[in-house]
């Protein structure tokens, strides 16, 4: 087996090729996974499903001093030889807090909002030396550790920032994780060892790593296979339940928990200012959801979380003056559920809303300015919940500014007073006023609740892979088939 391993290969079915290396477009599906290769974070999932570092040689957060102390490993150097720092993890901190001040856990910091946005100057509540770093909070009543995992908080040299807006001034970006970019086409990119990366003595990491991505039509087709050194990562949005147990026949599937949504996008714009009209529209994709077999949720939260709920559909909602439903979507998105559902309505002449022909764009950016401009009122995104932090996950997905195309949603500062009630009581009531608010509000209007899913040869398995706290790296995942085999 271990032969066969050279070049392991991880599938990536659920987006194109990454566009950015920049750490603050981490959290965006087709970055996160070569940004997880490229560099480490704060704090790291172990292969055991508990926080770890590759950066730090100890840490603790003391709750009832609301104090997190770091420390630094020693010799630890990024991939052209230069030494990694406390001052560059320092940054990445305040990158973020300069970039989205609203986002968990770093709002909190004692000085945050006095800060003056400058990296040559500190908030009260950080500061640091050449082996520790000291970060206060104001107020904290869970871990912080899970949101420094985040690709968003990824290490990169400091030097390579500019000291007054914090953008990257580097024209290569030496890598602090355990992989370096060697090659890439318009369909794969090559991951080799970073000889410089010092990982744990438990951990065998491959030496080679390849990613290739493919749409999902290519795996349904009957002439589809992989290699015992292959993994497939996927999504069940993508496929239907006949064709996923269909798949399941002919290869090994490890499901994560059903933790992630999907969720149809109302804009205010053009006649759907009217609530009542948001309302009827979204009742309308979700009953035509469901009779395209897809089995249909309304909650934000799944069944496995707290503030889980079906709500009956509304009842007797009028909306006089239908509004026309204006709609696109990118390239790479074609063959996704949403079309589907979206071009059945069209398809099947409701008769309710006049259903307009969709536009396709390019690329995300000529889509949100069309949702900006209200060329289309209507879109679709989605996202998922950490099992260690699921107030925290929603209260960054719905974080003021932190997703710019969801900015008509979060700028509503009831929906915000009800997540900062949340963060700050994690009781049930709390997640099902949040839940309700957007049901009701019918901007944000979940249809959808699925898993995410890793497939394999039927003769090799994936054994003990780390699922809890979140998506294990897809390094973590080839070292796993390489000891399951």
């Amino acid at each position: 087996m271990k032969k066969n391993l050279e070049e392991p290969t991880y599938i990536i079915t659920e987006s194109a090729k990454y566009d950015s290396l920049d750490p603050l477009d981490g959290d965006k599906t087709k970055n996160l996974p070569v940004q997880r290769m490229v560099y480490s974070t704060i704090f790291e999932v172990s292969p055991e499903d508990d926080y770890d570092s590759f950066l730090l040689d100890k840490f603790s957060f003391d709750k009832k001093r609301k104090e997190l102390t770091l420390v630094i490993k020693s010799d630890l150097k990024f991939s052209d030889g230069t030494v990694i720092t406390t001052k560059d993890i320092v940054f990445a901190i305040l990158r973020m807090l300069k970039s989205r001040p609203n986002y968990p856990v770093i709002d909190k910091i004692s000085g945050a909002r006095e800060w003056s946005g400058r990296f040559d100057s500190l908030p009260k509540g950080i500061s640091y030396d050449d082996k520790k770093i000291l970060i206060r909070f104001d107020s904290m009543n869970f871990n912080p550790l899970s949101r420094f995992c985040m690709e968003i908080f990824s290490i990169i040299p400091s030097r390579c920032l500019d000291i007054g807006s914090g953008e990257i001034n580097c024209k290569r970006i030496p890598s602090s994780g355990p992989y370096q970019i060697s090659s890439e086409s318009d369909t794969t990119v090559t991951f080799q060892k970073n000889k410089y990366f010092k990982a744990s003595r438990f951990r065998d990491l491959p030496e080679r790593i390849k990613f290739k991505y493919i749409g999902i039509k290519e795996v349904e087709s009957i002439k589809f296979q992989l290699g015992v050194n292959e993994v497939l990562a996927g999504h069940e949005t993508q496929l239907s339940k006949d064709k996923m147990d269909s798949l399941k026949k002919l290869f090994n599937f490890t499901m994560k928990p059903k933790v992630r949504f999907r969720a149809l996008e109302i804009h205010p714009k053009n006649g759907f200012k009217n609530r009542s009209c948001r309302q009827a529209f979204a009742k309308l994709f979700r009953k035509f959801s469901k009779t395209s077999g897809v089995e249909t949720e309304n909650s934000i939260f799944t069944k496995i979380m707290k503030g889980y709920q079906f709500f009956d559909e509304h009842k007797g909602i009028e909306c006089e003056k239908k509004p026309t439903v204006r709609w696109g979507y990118v390239k790479e998105l074609s063959n996704s559920e949403f079309v589907e559902i979206m071009m059945g309505l069209l398809d099947s002449d409701q008769g309710v809303f006049k259903i307009e022909k969709p536009i396709l764009f390019e690329n995300y950016q000529q889509m949100d300015e069309a949702l900006k401009s209200g060329v289309i009122n209507i879109s679709t995104s989605g996202s998922g919940f950490w099992a260690a932090d699921p107030a925290g996950d929603i209260r960054m997905f719905l974080t003021e500014g932190m997703h710019k195309p969801l900015n008509f949603i979060t700028s509503d500062p009831e929906l915000q007073k009800l997540l900062t009630e949340l963060e700050n009581d994690q009781s049930p009531e709390n997640f099902i006023k949040v839940n309700r608010y957007l049901y009701e509000d019918a901007k944000f209007n979940v249809y959808r609740h699925a898993a995410r899913f890793y497939m394999t040869n039927k003769n090799v398995s994936l054994k003990n892979l780390p699922l809890g706290i979140t998506s294990p790296a897809p390094y973590t995942v080839l070292e796993k088939l390489i000891e399951s085999n």
